[in-house]
């Protein structure tokens, strides 16, 4: 979601004051989200999605929260919310906490989502038309465990 726009007019989405600089959208939260306007086109398939790796990576709520924000401007459908890998199971489960992993990235630990936060960024996106779809892999992404 880096967008560069180098002497001329970006297509929509995105805004015509475009300046002629490198903008990424989702972690400059000056950049007004409201600027974007949606793409005309019909979809060939019934889903349009991505996946996050958030079994590797931690992304903060607020920025998962901006990305389901883009996304329903852009008409995606579908988020393929991956939350655990041989790096990290990063779902706090009330049940069994002792599960939990977070992700490391440079020597740091990361945090780990709750139950909350998985119930909130799923009617987040739900209000948008976005379905998010947890994966908890297991036992072939279960690494984190050993």
């Amino acid at each position: 979601f880096d967008i560069l726009a180098f002497n001329h007019r970006p297509d929509p989405p995105f805004p015509l004051n475009f300046s002629d600089k490198v903008v990424n959208i989702l972690q400059n939260t000056s950049f007004d989200l409201a600027t974007l306007r949606p793409l005309n086109f019909t979809l060939r398939t019934d889903m349009l999605g991505i996946l996050i790796d958030a079994g590797r990576h931690y992304f903060d709520t607020w920025w998962l929260k901006r990305l389901i924000d883009v996304l329903a401007v852009l008409q995606f459908n579908l988020i393929h919310f991956r939350l655990t890998d041989d790096q990290a199971f990063a779902l706090q489960l009330e049940s069994h906490p002792n599960l939990t992993w977070p992700a490391r990235r440079d020597g740091k630990t990361n945090k780990v989502y709750s139950r909350r936060d998985i119930h909130y960024l799923i009617a987040y996106a739900r209000d948008r038309n976005i379905t998010i779809i947890p994966e908890i892999n297991v036992p072939g992404h279960a690494g984190a465990w050993m």
